[in-house]
């Protein structure tokens, strides 16, 4: 399992929201650092896992499973300013 830091810069292999009003977590991918990887068809835990593995949509062979880190305080976040 790959952990996955969380970044407002959008950099490569970490997630972010997609924004305020959208938060739709997005991962660019660990690998290429171009593939963005929008995971609105996974189940994510309170932790962060994401259930199914992710591929990258680039097609640069990452396919792995991964925990989105902060997920839970990210998420927190959002409730407590009224934007979800």
């Amino acid at each position: 399992m790959k952990n996955i830091p969380y970044s407002e810069n959008w950099e490569p292999g970490t997630w972010c929201n997609s924004s305020d009003e959208d938060p739709l977590p997005f991962l660019f991918c660990p690998k290429c650092g171009i593939g963005l990887l929008c995971i609105s068809s996974h189940y994510i835990t309170d932790d962060g896992c994401v259930h199914n593995s992710v591929v990258c949509v680039d097609n640069c062979s990452f396919h792995d499973f991964v925990r989105l880190l902060d997920y839970k305080e990210k998420r927190e976040k959002l409730y407590r300013s009224g934007r979800e």
